[in-house]
Order: C-alpha cells, then sequence, then structure tokens
C-alpha cells in the first residue's frame, strides 16, 4: 500500500543539500513502491523565500521564526499544521531532516498518526560551539535547546537514520530498542563518476601536462574548513616541484601562487574539475564531531575515482577508505603521492558500494516500509 511521505528540513534555504539529497531523495523513493512524497522546508527570511520558490518546482517553502529564538520550535510547529492542513497534505510518514525538524513535528504525529523518521546528520550543539563560540549564557540555552531536542527526537521518533555507527553509538540509541540504520552521505553517480575523456577535456581546459599531479581541495575561509591553511600546507610542502598543483574550488579569497588555480563553480560542475585531479586534499581537526561525521565531500571525492589525502580524523572515512583503497595518510604525504594506489575505475566501482543512493534500496524499503500492512 502506498506510504503518503513527507520530507521535512527547518535548516534554512541550503540549496545544494535540498537539491542533492532532500530532492534526489524523494525522487529515488517516489520510483519505489509507488510512495507520494512531497519535500517541505523552512526558510527564515522573505528573500529566501523567494530565491528558493524561484529556483525549485514542486516542493513547499515556508516563511518560519529562526531556531534560535525563544518558542521557535513551538510556533514552528504550529506554522507547519496549519500549512499541511492548508495543502492537505496528511503524511503517514514524516522524514525530518535533523532533530529540529522532529522536534516540530509532534502536533502532526498526533494529529495524522503519523510516524517519525529522526534523521540524525551529526552533533548539532558541537558543530554549533565549535563556529559560534558563544558566551557562557548563549552556550547553556543553546545546550539546553540542542538537549531538549535529542531528549524529544530519541522518545517521539519510530526509526531512526545516523550517518555513521559512531554518531549512533554517541546518542546511545541503540538502548531504545528502536529500529536504527546506518546510511553515509551518499553521492549521486549521475553527477560523481570518473570519465577518462572528461579527465582529458578538462586538464587541456586548465592547461595542465600529463606531467601535472593535481591535487583538488573544496572549502572556503570558515572555521570548519579553513582552505588558506590547506593552500599554505601544499606550499610549504611543494614549493620546489613545480609539477606539483593546487586546485582549489572556493568562493573565498585565497593567496596567490604561480602553482595554484582558483574557481568558484556550481554544484553540477564540481565532477570535471574533479575528473581533472590525481588527488584530493581532505584534512578536519581532531575533535568528536568530525571522529562521528560522514563527511560528503570524501563520497564524492571516491565516486570521482580520487586518492585521498587525509589527516585520520574521521573514523568512517578510515574506515571506507582502507576498503576502497583510497586514502593517504598526510603523515606518509610526500613518498605515496607519486601516483594514486588504485586505478580511478577500481575507486568509482568500489566506492558505489558504500556511497550510491542504489546500494541502500534494501535500508530504504525498510526504512519506510508501509506501517498500513
Amino acid at each position: 500500500m502506498k506510504n503518503k511521505i513527507l520530507f521535512l528540513a527547518t535548516d534554512g534555504y541550503q540549496p545544494t543539500i535540498i537539491e542533492s539529497q532532500l530532492i534526489e531523495l524523494k525522487k529515488n523513493i517516489e520510483k519505489r513502491n509507488d510512495n507520494q512524497c512531497k519535500v517541505l522546508f523552512f526558510v527564515f527570511s522573505k528573500s529566501e523565500k523567494a530565491i528558493a520558490l524561484n529556483k525549485f518546482n514542486d516542493v513547499i517553502v515556508l516563511l518560519g521564526i529562526k531556531k534560535a529564538l525563544p518558542f521557535a520550535r513551538f510556533i514552528n510547529s504550529i506554522i507547519l499544521v496549519i500549512n499541511l492542513f492548508k495543502y492537505k497534505i496528511y503524511p503517514d510518514i514524516i522524514h525530518c531532516r535533523t532533530e529540529s525538524s522532529l522536534s516540530i513535528s509532534i502536533f502532526i504525529k498526533f494529529f495524522c498518526n503519523s510516524k517519525l523518521i529522526w534523521d540524525c546528520r551529526g552533533l548539532s550543539y558541537e558543530e554549533y560551539i565549535y563556529i559560534i563560540k558563544p558566551n557562557r549564557i548563549i552556550k547553556l540555552y543553546k545546550y539546553l535547546q540542542f538537549k531538549i531536542d535529542i531528549i524529544v527526537a530519541k522518545l517521539l521518533c519510530d526509526k531512526a537514520i545516523f550517518v555513521s555507527k559512531d554518531l549512533r553509538d554517541y546518542y546511545s540509541f541503540n538502548h531504545t530498542n528502536k529500529p536504527s540504520y546506518i546510511i553515509p552521505c551518499l553521492s549521486n553517480s549521475k553527477l560523481f563518476f570518473y570519465s577518462e575523456g572528461l579527465r582529458d577535456k578538462m586538464r587541456n581546459e586548465l592547461g595542465f601536462s600529463e606531467k601535472d599531479k593535481v591535487i583538488i581541495t573544496i572549502g572556503s575561509n570558515s572555521k570548519w574548513q579553513n582552505i588558506n591553511e590547506t593552500v599554505d600546507f601544499f606550499i610549504d610542502l611543494f614549493e620546489e616541484n613545480p609539477n606539483y598543483k593546487l586546485l582549489v574550488l572556493t568562493n573565498s579569497k585565497i593567496k596567490n601562487h604561480p602553482n595554484i588555480i582558483s574557481k568558484f563553480v556550481n554544484f553540477s560542475e564540481v565532477n570535471n574539475y574533479l575528473n581533472a585531479a590525481d588527488f584530493a586534499f581532505f584534512t578536519r581537526d581532531d575533535l568528536i564531531l568530525n571522529n562521528v561525521a560522514s563527511p560528503v565531500k570524501f563520497s564524492e571525492f571516491s565516486m570521482s575515482g580520487l586518492t585521498v589525502i587525509q589527516n585520520g580524523n574521521v573514523n568512517q572515512v578510515e574506515e571506507f577508505g582502507s576498503i576502497i583503497g583510497n586514502i593517504i595518510s598526510l603523515n606518509f604525504i610526500k613518498s605515496k603521492i607519486k601516483k594514486p594506489i588504485n586505478s580511478r575505475d577500481f575507486v568509482m566501482s568500489k566506492s558505489m558500494e558504500f556511497y550510491s543512493m542504489s546500494s541502500y534500496k534494501d535500508v530504504y524499503d525498510s526504512i519506510y516500509k508501509t506501517y498500513k500492512d
């Protein structure tokens, strides 16, 4: 029997996530078992809403109250109820992207007898503290806010998805005796893949010779991913070797250097540049929020067949990368960076076992198995 599924997000206008994850997931789930799916997300300004409605078709965009404000969860839950009744959407299942989405779905759960799926993406509180570094009062307020979200999610969800085993263990979810599933951050194999013809075309466009060893990195100057630290590291390591090039995909200003090329490209163009590279550079600080993460960038690098230079601080990258055979430790970079460990076709094929939507069809079938049977 068909399920009516609502994919709900409350993190504002994030076009890449909405397009590559929510809408893509909706399309795949609709194809299986004839489920009826809808994507709904909250934004927090009129300008964001206008942009979102102009960019996306067949989605519902609601103007909500910023999550940091007092009573925002309650007010947004009322907004959600009113609009679902307005659009005559009575979901059997609500797929809540993050615990804050689940916390505003409580009324709908009881009004429509909807089942709630908690899609846990990471450590929200730890990420907030790491990026914002608030004063003590704000820190305590946010701690209580996030803590309540987690308690509500664990109590009221019917099933849960975690991006890594470590994240599930961190929240001790196995003790709830509720069904849970591990699905890492996936990438679309139609958008991320390796093609020798594409590689040759892009390297020709960018002016790279076959002797050049091209390392690609993606990021910004945000605290989360300080791209200039990568640039400094590259300059220190390869200053004396002109055959090593760094290709940086960023919207931030970086240092000028003859062996560094900086580009700002649309999401749909990223794979072209990944194909032009020989290696990818991916590092994270040794923090619990990174230890338990599932970085989508690593899945994109792997699906395009790249060998990834990394510093071992993301447990899943170490685990999956060791099996795929496409990781190089930062400690051994000079001795191992002469050529990739495995062929790009092999890495692409092997990585699909971990990061392709098609590898998780049975898992998704189990998650969305009709509650009406």
